[in-house]
């Protein structure tokens, strides 16, 4: 109870507490029978001893003093009551004779020891009495009563100084806070918290408050809380008494960091503060429902919220088509009846459609921000219908409105990962655990979620569908961050790439293990992946192929032992499997292998010497650039080290030929037309006309010139090679800073076109309306489509005006310069 309850406990605070147990029916008994040593106790005195020798564990002093003084004063009929009460007899107490103080007190219990559940039915049970349906302003009038006969009780006993009990005090912040509580608890249940700080933001949320009369409680309960413990750590009692000397005051301002340039000056703006923050506090106090005016405004917030919690006024399609960017009210109204009425010929009971008009308003809020307010209604429908839990979920909206606005925020930005939720509603888990969306998650914390879900994987199957379960939740994770913008472009980039890079080393642990058992041979993981394009360069978007290389070693016999290409080449085909193989949970990531040798039509696998002779015999341009991007991503670290410095040695050359460079050009201009064919198809982000290949060419083809000389240069990522040109100065800073900026907003942009529909794209849909969504969820504003399409083309014909433009410098001069 009290400041323990509420989380709040000062320095030198005593604890409250009151003791509840089951029934009082029944006895203890021998645990032998017939142990006639044993005499039998009713429940009630079993419990009374247990609960006196608690509280003297506690509060009795020993030469090494007490734990915490206990208070039991909280209890039913207080010092003259029982020191334990069954939860019958407490129910009954307070529905007959409980008082407007005891409600007060009741809002801050909590369980603090012992059973769970028998705390949850004790406050099933007197949650009536505390949080009443009417509106009871004969309880505003008691508190404001008592508070008064505190204020005669203080007369001459240092009230002025009186942190707690005194004008202005802590007492007054938290009267003021439980007032409404008890007033407007009873039909809101997010004013049902326990400590002050947050009963006040809900307050100012409810717009109960307002913003500045927000602010000031809070700033003055923080200032008297910090007073509070402070005085009390520096006397090491429990007190909340000012000291009555200017030396002590001073003392207690440098403690409270209030500047003072000399003993008096700290008393008297310690005071000063006091004294503002005090009477901020009782002015508010005292002015709380006085106003016949203000009793009106409780009343009515009362009865919105009422009307909020049945909802049917807004539950109209004229409503719904007043949410902006909603194609289609009608439609829109039949997904949102299905929810209220559940599936065809069932009966939904009264309690579960009061929920759902409960959740409208803030279903119609929430869509009024949305990308697709279309696609978030008619997906959280699917949503629920997909977890055959439907009043479970309208209970849980209900209840924690802050998972219902992240599904919306979710089903109405993005189609892709609203699939993945929808066809797997288990994954819901990913949604309610707050810590891991807020939280940055390293890469060996993904990799140890995933080992813990594969030790109880029996099978190479199981294990199969358990890599792309864990696979997907943590994409789902991934992209709410991004959504929410809780990750930004580069941190969402680097999340998929992490993810990616720990799932191809498990699957290539899980594929040898798989060998082992049927080869019996354990000595051959000479063996790499290769991460090529934007897994090698950690750029991976949402629904990126991998692309990679697949790589052995042959060691030092020539030639190499017998069926050593063959159990690599097996070894490679189950890494392929795990992968990209389609299964009742989907695939994984489909693989790229075009980059290999032949392309399709080679080997999966090849060894270090024979991509060694590959690059002395037959390796082209194109291949020479895409190494430039080649980076060990999973299996022996040695034989990845082996093949990039292999790699190496072929790409990065003393000289980049005449004849090189405009094969790289030609090749980007056949890229344009023959792939983006953007007259037709489109604007296209990546390959179309000053598109991300713009950048990712120019970069490389730097790289190609100036990485021999300088090793820095042969970094995998674009933007940090781009870093490394500026620093060495072989690229201008504007230049870079240009680039940069324009490679973040194409990025983003191609972000957005993976994820907002169901299919991915590269392509920007012609129609306004079909730019609207995609302009939105990047953060434009604006009243209709048109505004919003053409603010974004604006911005892509900038961007891509100016990667075209250094793109032809940058190849320009170089073609000059040979």
């Amino acid at each position: 109870m009290g400041k323990l309850g509420g989380s709040e406990l000062n320095y030198s605070s005593e604890i409250d507490l009151i003791y509840i147990y089951t029934s009082s029916q029944g006895e203890t008994r021998p645990a032998e029978e017939g142990d006639t040593s044993f005499r039998s106790i009713s429940n009630h005195e079993y419990f009374t001893k247990l609960a006196l020798e608690i509280s003297k564990s506690l509060n009795e002093i020993t030469s090494d003093g007490n734990v915490f003084r206990v208070d039991l004063e909280l209890r039913p009929d207080g010092k003259s009551g029982e020191i334990v009460n069954s939860l019958t007899s407490s129910e009954v107490y307070y529905e007959s004779w409980g008082r407007t103080w005891e409600r007060q007190a009741l809002i801050k219990a909590r369980v603090s020891a012992g059973s769970e559940n028998l705390g949850k039915e004790f406050f099933e049970r007197i949650e009536p009495f505390i949080y009443r349906r009417s509106l009871d302003f004969e309880a505003i009038e008691e508190i404001k009563s008592m508070k008064r006969k505190i204020n005669s009780s203080l007369k001459g006993k240092h009230s002025k100084g009186n942190i707690k009990l005194g004008f202005g005090g802590i007492r007054e912040v938290e009267f003021f806070v439980q007032a409404y509580q008890l007033l407007l608890g009873g039909r809101d249940k997010s004013l049902r918290v326990r400590d002050s700080l947050g009963a006040m933001k809900i307050l100012c949320e409810k717009n109960i408050i307002t913003e500045e009369e927000h602010e000031n409680l809070r700033a003055a309960y923080i200032f008297l809380r910090n007073l509070e413990n402070r005085v009390q750590i520096t006397f090491g009692l429990q007190t909340y008494l000012l000291p009555d000397n200017e030396t002590d005051l001073a003392v207690l301002a440098r403690k409270m960091r209030i500047p003072g340039d000399n003993q008096k000056a700290l008393a008297d703006n310690l005071m000063g503060e006091y004294e503002k923050y005090t009477q901020v506090v009782g002015t508010m106090f005292a002015e709380q429902f006085v106003e016949k005016e203000k009793r009106e405004a409780a009343e009515t917030i009362s009865k919105e919220w009422d009307r909020s919690r049945i909802g049917e006024e807004q539950f109209t399609e004229s409503r719904l088509a007043e949410i902006p960017f909603l194609p289609d009210p009608k439609r829109a109204y039949r997904f949102l009846e299905s929810l209220r009425d559940g599936a065809q010929f069932s009966h939904p009971s009264l309690q579960s459609i009061q929920g759902f008009y409960g959740i409208i308003p803030k279903i119609l809020q929430r869509c009024e921000k949305v990308p697709m307010p279309d696609s978030a209604i008619e997906n959280l429908c699917k949503f629920v219908e997909a977890t055959g839990a439907r009043e479970s979920y309208l209970n849980l909206f209900q209840d924690n409105e802050k998972f219902l606005e992240l599904l919306l925020i979710l089903f109405g930005g993005s189609g892709m990962l609203s699939q993945i939720l929808i066809r797997r509603p288990d994954l819901v888990d990913v949604l309610t655990d707050m810590d891991s969306i807020y939280r940055y998650k390293q890469a060996d914390k993904i990799q140890e979620d995933l080992s813990r879900a594969l030790k109880i994987s029996r099978d190479f199957e199981s294990k199969s569908l358990v890599l792309r379960r864990i696979k997907q939740a943590e994409e789902l994770r991934i992209g709410v961050r991004y959504l929410i913008k809780e990750a930004d472009l580069s941190g969402t980039l680097e999340d998929l790439s992490n993810l990616a890079d720990v799932f191809l080393e498990t699957v290539f642990k899980i594929a040898c293990e798989e060998l082992e058992k049927k080869s019996g041979n354990s000595s051959l993981q000479n063996f790499c992946i290769i991460g090529m394009g934007k897994q090698g360069g950690h750029e991976l978007n949402f629904g990126s192929d991998l692309d990679v290389l697949l790589v052995y070693d042959e060691g030092e016999s020539e030639p190499p032992p017998e069926g050593f290409a063959a159990y690599y080449s097996t070894l490679s085909q189950l890494i392929y499997k795990l992968t990209s193989e389609m299964t009742s949970a989907g695939y994984a990531y489909k693989i790229d292998t075009e980059l290999r040798p032949e392309g399709d039509s080679g080997v999966l696998v090849h060894s270090v010497q024979g991509y060694e002779k590959y690059f002395e015999s037959r390796a082209r341009i194109w291949e020479q650039q895409a190494l430039v991007r080649a980076r060990l991503v999973a299996g022996s670290p040695e034989v990845g080290k082996k093949f990039i410095e292999a790699a190496h040695e072929f790409v990065y050359k003393d000289k980049l030929e005449y004849g090189a460079l405009i094969e790289i050009s030609r090749l980007r201009e056949r890229m344009e037309e023959e792939l983006a064919k953007e007259a037709t198809k489109g604007k296209n982000v990546k390959l179309g006309f000053g598109g991300l290949a713009d950048i990712e060419f120019a970069v490389q083809v730097l790289q190609l010139i100036h990485g021999k000389k300088f090793s820095r240069l042969r970094e995998t990522n674009t933007l940090s090679a781009l870093q490394n040109f500026v620093a060495l100065g072989l690229v201008d800073q504007d230049m870079a800073e240009e680039l940069q900026d324009s490679y973040l907003f194409l990025r983003n942009l191609e972000c957005v076109l993976r994820i907002i529909r169901q299919t991915s794209t590269n392509n920007l849909p012609k129609k306004n309306q079909d730019l609207a969504p995609i302009a939105r969820l990047l953060g434009y504003e604006g009243s209709d489509a048109e505004t919003l399409a053409d603010s974004l083309l604006a911005d892509y014909d900038r961007h891509t005006q100016r990667v075209r433009k250094h793109y032809r410098k940058t190849i320009g001069n170089l073609l000059r310069a040979h």
